[in-house]
């Protein structure tokens, strides 16, 4: 799963990047699908090796998929979702509200899904685990009434002793008796997974009433808690009487769940509340709780270094270049960015300075793979990509001085085994096999939309 710091891995979900986009959004004011392709610098890689386009299909679904993602989160959300799709859905905008507290609840939430609330969930001396169980107390109240209902947040937040909680929920329900325990040894129970009681009672005071017992997990790692609150097995366990009618249960998470898993994590759940039915029902916080909701995101947003992770993928003063891709390692430095492509320019500083692969010595370095833009790449909008290093790399002669009579130099042209993509790089074992074919003269006998190498575009 997706943890900040670090950003999504190439393994990443709709809903994993979903996320990522809005923190995008969230700190940059605004970006678009390509933008976020290319912060996770999979511009430019093929990892399938079947055709050029291959993996510019597979981001292009991908982002659509998340663009998807986020125009159902702004239906669901209710109308407290702070982002907006804009330009035919193709960028994402951040758009708070300040005087709407669901701004900030959205704001809290995202954040303590993806940092890691095991390790670094207290901010500002705020604890976030906490704060969910007093957010989703207020939730399924306003869920089951705003006016009649009522709430108690039962789990950690609330401090006391285990025995003394259960007998202030009995009196508050009227129902229940008080504390009873089935073992003779001490309790060491702190709430028994039981995180808020919520209950919609009648003016006679009397039993038969709707009740729901609630836990909340923050973060990611939920989706194995789904059964541990049974609610009749806690009323026998702690209490001398049993409830007329079984408690509903209830769960509340910070995550966005995966709409293609909803259904079966709500079999195990019972009412599911994620983060965008919280939004959608929290109506208004006390000014207590949404203090303290600015509070701890305000805090945890400036601790997670997100620009820093972020910047490490990029040139410096580049626009939306991947700085590092798989099988590059880093080694970028001969790379420059630049805005205006223009037809047949080579892109790397030195064509044939050694860079190692993993551990090889010396011997058997090898060189860059020199970027070549076809006329094709000329009409597309610019992005600075590289093809994977696949041992051995082609060099056509005649790219660069330090090429010229290098006999030992594989290249491209009429002996490329599958004519079909003549843009694929080709490895020749013999250097009697080499073609002397440069750029222009490779060019005269191929389509002018096929480039030498790597392409962009």
């Amino acid at each position: 799963m997706f943890k900040l710091p670090d950003l999504p891995s190439a393994e990443a979900e709709c809903h994993e990047l979903t996320d990522f986009a809005e923190l995008l959004a969230w700190d940059k004011g605004l970006v678009s699908a390509r933008e976020i392709a290319a912060y996770l610098g999979r511009l430019g890689e093929n990892d399938h090796n079947v055709g050029c386009d291959d993996n510019d299909d597979e981001n292009a679904d991908e982002m659509d998929e998340v663009m998807v993602e986020i125009g159902r989160r702004s239906v669901a959300c209710g109308g407290g979702y702070p982002f907006v799709l804009e330009r035919e859905g193709t960028v994402l905008r951040h758009a708070p509200s300040n005087e709407d507290h669901r701004t900030h609840l959205y704001h809290y939430l995202l954040l303590s899904t993806r940092l890691n609330m095991t390790s670094d969930r207290v901010h500002a001396r705020i604890d976030g685990a906490d704060l969910l169980e007093e957010i989703s107390a207020e939730t399924l109240r306003c869920y089951l009434g705003a006016q009649r209902a009522r709430t108690m947040v039962f789990g950690t937040a609330t401090p006391g002793k285990f025995k003394d909680k259960i007998n202030h929920l009995c009196r508050a329900l009227g129902e229940g008796g008080a504390f009873r325990t089935l073992d003779t040894g001490s309790v060491d129970a702190n709430d028994d997974k039981l995180d808020t009681v919520s209950w919609l009672p009648f003016a006679d005071k009397s039993r038969s009433q709707l009740i729901v017992f609630g836990q909340c997990k923050t973060g990611t790692n939920w989706r194995d808690m789904l059964t541990q609150l049974q609610p009749t097995d806690f009323i026998k366990r702690w209490m001398s009487e049993p409830y007329l009618h079984d408690p509903l249960r209830a769960f509340c998470v910070a995550e966005a769940v995966h709409r293609s898993r909803w259904v079966g994590y709500s079999v195990y759940s019972g009412l599911l509340f994620d983060r965008c039915r919280i939004v959608d029902f929290c109506e208004k916080p006390g000014s207590v709780l949404l203090g303290k909701i600015k509070k701890w995101s305000a805090a945890a947003k400036a601790t997670i270094g997100f620009k820093g992770r972020i910047a490490q993928r990029f040139i410096a003063g580049s626009s939306g270049c991947p700085k590092t891709s798989p099988g590059w390692d880093g080694r970028t430095q001969g790379l420059r960015s630049f805005t205006r492509p223009e037809p047949i320019r080579v892109c790397i500083d030195n064509v044939f300075r050694q860079v190692p692969t993993s551990d090889a010595p010396p011997a058997e370095r090898r060189p860059f793979c020199p970027i070549i833009l076809g006329p094709a790449a000329a009409a597309r909008q610019p992005r600075c990509t590289a093809a994977r290093l696949s041992a051995p790399v082609s060099i056509p002669t005649g790219l660069h001085p330090s090429a010229q009579g290098w006999r030992a130099a594989t290249t491209l042209g009429p002996a490329h085994p599958i004519r079909s993509n003549p843009a694929r790089v080709a490895a020749l074992s013999r250097p009697n096999r080499c073609n002397s074919v440069g750029v222009d003269a490779y060019l005269e006998k191929h389509s002018l939309g096929s480039s030498c190498l790597a392409t962009l575009g």
